[in-house]
């Protein structure tokens, strides 16, 4: 007993120290920095997205046979390390960019986007050693929460300790986010105890192999099957909401850096508030049905988003949408550690990670696209409800099992 809580408080606290970096690199700051520093001008929104959706595509190469080492190995720990050290480094070398530094800015970025990626895949999949099966959403829900709620104390931390003014601002942002990252992780690599090492070490060719063994089993768990078709939907439209947050709010509303943080500090505080709400309730209702209500949620506030005029009306469906993404998030995680089975769950969630990463790329480009088309960034929001439509068609196909 006393093991696990020590297992759950360090797994908790990693989501707490990892969610400023989705924030800052992925979401307010460093989208801004490439498109008015590094890449501006008409495609520089279209360059972001695909410079983001190229590292997910790299993670989703990777993500299946590395979850399925881990799982043979009993060494999720381990990956996790590597990868996170990997994510804090690449972060921090973004400090050192200066305006029109392309290549620098892709290769650092990509360093950091990777390690963090695959850090998470085994972070996922460590869930089902931290709960029992009859509480994984709300396990769930409480670690996207701490993430919420850590992304929020950093932005209020930035806003009393640093001077918003300077022209470092933004870079100096992301120093401190790599510091952050690294200090708050510590405790899941020195006191979580997973379970023992096989003592095997496996290749990264024979974790191919597993996967490539998995896959023609796919034929016999349909039920995986569709969900992973539904999350790659459900995933896409979220990661593209996230990933433009912070662009959308700078071109379609004017704010600043001070108007972003202060936003998003409420908006962390309403996304934690999702997770620890919707786990539970996902938990009593059902999680396909907890995510069908929220498909409907989400096509109605993306079809409202176009036409708000007002910062009041905005923010209040700014905050929907909020509760959104931290349920649909924590809802997610929670039934697929449901449905893989025992002994696999590295190698689900490395598929998991893949069909969400591969969606990376096709979300955020259709919305690059489509604003660089018609140079509107609101109207631009309703590209991204087909894939809510899709996620719902899929998630049909589901077996009602939980």
């Amino acid at each position: 007993m006393r093991k696990r809580r020590y297992n759950l408080f360090s797994w908790v606290l990693y989501d707490f120290a990892n969610s400023p970096y989705s924030t800052i690199m992925t979401t307010l700051i460093f989208p801004v920095f490439f498109t008015e520093s590094i890449a501006p001008g008409k495609w520089g929104l279209t360059a972001w997205a695909l410079l983001y959706g190229g590292c997910e595509v790299l993670s989703a190469v990777f993500s299946p046979p590395l979850g399925a080492m881990s799982d043979m190995m009993n060494r999720r720990k381990r990956f996790l390390v590597f990868f996170t050290l990997l994510a804090v480094a690449g972060t921090a070398l973004t400090r050192t960019l200066s305006g029109g530094e392309v290549f620098r800015a892709v290769f650092f970025f990509s360093i950091a986007q990777l390690g963090f990626s695959l850090a998470n895949v085994f972070y996922n999949s460590m869930l089902a050693e931290v709960s029992p099966p009859e509480r994984r959403e709300t396990v769930s829900g409480i670690g996207w929460g701490a993430g919420y709620f850590g992304g929020m104390l950093f932005m209020i931390a930035v806003l009393l300790l640093a001077d918003m003014g300077s022209p470092s601002f933004q870079k100096d942002s992301f120093l401190f986010t790599a510091l952050w990252y690294l200090a708050f992780s510590i405790p899941v690599f020195f006191f979580f105890e997973g379970s023992l090492n096989s003592g095997v070490s496996v290749s990264f060719k024979a974790g191919y192999s597993e996967v490539i063994g998995t896959i023609k089993k796919m034929s016999g768990r349909k039920p995986l099957f569709y969900f992973l078709l539904a999350s790659f939907f459900f995933n896409d439209g979220v990661n593209s909401a996230i990933l433009f947050g912070g662009i959308f709010l700078r071109k379609g509303y004017g704010f600043d850096d001070a108007s972003l943080f202060k936003a998003f500090i409420a908006f962390n505080l309403i996304a934690a508030a999702g997770a620890w709400i919707i786990g539970p309730l996902a938990d009593r209702l059902s999680s396909r049905r907890a995510l069908f209500l929220m498909m409907w949620a989400w096509i109605l506030s993306l079809s409202l988003l176009p036409f708000l005029s007002g910062k009041a009306a905005l923010m209040t469906i700014a905050s929907v949408v909020g509760i959104l993404i931290g349920g649909t998030q924590s809802v997610l995680r929670g039934y697929l550690s449901k449905l893989a089975p025992a002994g696999s769950q590295g190698e689900w969630f490395g598929f998991y990670t893949l069909m969400g990463k591969a969606a990376a790329l096709f979300g955020p480009l259709l919305f690059g696209i489509f604003y660089g088309l018609i140079q509107d960034i609101k109207l631009s929001a309703l590209s991204l409800i087909p894939l809510f439509l899709l996620a719902g068609y899929f998630l049909r196909k589901v077996e009602q099992k939980s």
